[in-house]
């Protein structure tokens, strides 16, 4: 079944890529093509993995901690381009305010979460069983749950902050390139 989720992410990417050659001139639709295109990956790959019986619990350590994160990422970094295109002011003086906030959002997370970023960062995985085992792991509350992990069964208490984290990481680099894009 691994195998099978990789075969999706890497055909995730080549269609996000088509997504990406759609004509520049409406950004909304690009961003919202690469969201529904992630968001229906996703949903294959989680109605599989919701009934699935991990042979392994390196296997299934491994889907929470790498493959999940990274179909779920997609989903939330072009959730985030979407909210930034819908409400980035006209003005430059306030695009320069609103892209510097917007630049805030990795350092927020990281001082909300340093102990899991640190140990996600530096490789750790002595507590792995804990944090990306279903059955050891505490569910993430619903009310604070992405639309994408509302299914306890495709989820651990911790895999969603590795989604933030690459996402945020990516999002990051593209508030990184509005900044210098900027006059003056």
């Amino acid at each position: 079944m691994k195998t099978e989720w990789e075969r999706l992410f890497a055909e995730l990417q080549a269609v996000l890529q088509d997504c990406l050659r759609l004509p520049p001139d409406d950004p909304l639709k690009i961003i919202e093509c690469c969201f529904i295109k992630s968001d229906q990956y996703w949903m294959k790959v989680k109605n599989q993995v919701s009934h699935f019986a991990f042979p392994s619990a390196g296997e299934e350590i491994h889907f929470f901690k790498h493959l999940k994160p990274a179909f779920t990422s997609e989903v939330e970094y072009y959730n985030l381009l979407y909210h930034v295109e819908i409400f980035k002011p006209v003005s430059t003086e306030d695009l320069r305010s609103f892209w510097l906030r917007e630049h805030q959002r990795l350092d927020d997370f990281i001082r909300e979460h340093e102990v899991f970023y640190r140990y996600y960062k530096n490789g750790g995985t002595d507590k792995d069983e804990q944090y990306f085992i279903r059955a050891n792991s505490q569910p993430i509350r619903l009310p604070e749950a992405k639309v994408y992990d509302r299914d306890t069964n495709a989820t651990t208490g911790y895999d969603h902050l590795i989604t933030s984290i690459l996402a945020l990481e990516k999002f990051t680099a593209y508030v990184k390139e509005k900044l210098a894009a900027l006059p003056g």
